[in-house]
């Protein structure tokens, strides 16, 4: 068994872990995706976790709970569904094929209407952190979206 260490550890939404040698599944929605209420109940599981012990049960469930909420109304195919587009995908698409500069493979993806889903797996030297990586993604993607 290969024993992997913590790389990283930050807190925005949600705690991100970052492992030695890790995969990473990713989920970016585009802001007008979920409804205003949904957002808020996002934000009130996300405030119970910060008092919750982050290896608990209760952690778990909560983390559940913020997924399968996100994940319902993300599926109902709300707001402007830019993503719709063929050629507006291609944006996206064509960001994680660029991603191999930066020794990073995605070698599964899903572009929904509203949002897009991505297993991100940077290679051994890879100097990025997926802070860095996904901020490259999205605002490259963005700026190629809003060019077509």
């Amino acid at each position: 068994m290969r024993l992997t260490h913590t790389i990283r550890l930050t807190r925005r939404n949600l705690p991100h872990w970052e492992i030695e040698g890790g995969r990473y599944f990713v989920t970016v929605r585009c802001a007008d995706g979920l409804p205003r209420d949904v957002v808020t109940r996002l934000q009130e599981i996300h405030l119970n976790l910060q008092a919750v012990e982050p290896r608990s049960e209760m952690s778990a469930a909560s983390k559940r709970a913020y997924f399968r909420t996100m994940e319902k109304y993300l599926d109902r195919g709300l707001g402007a569904c830019v993503l719709r587009e063929p050629a507006v995908a291609q944006a996206v698409i064509s960001e994680f094929d660029l991603l191999v500069e930066w020794q990073v493979a995605v070698p599964h993806y899903s572009v929904m209407p509203n949002h897009w889903h991505a297993l991100l797996a940077p290679q051994e030297g890879c100097a990025h952190s997926l802070s860095e990586i996904m901020k490259r993604v999205k605002g490259r993607s963005a700026k190629g979206i809003r060019h077509r």
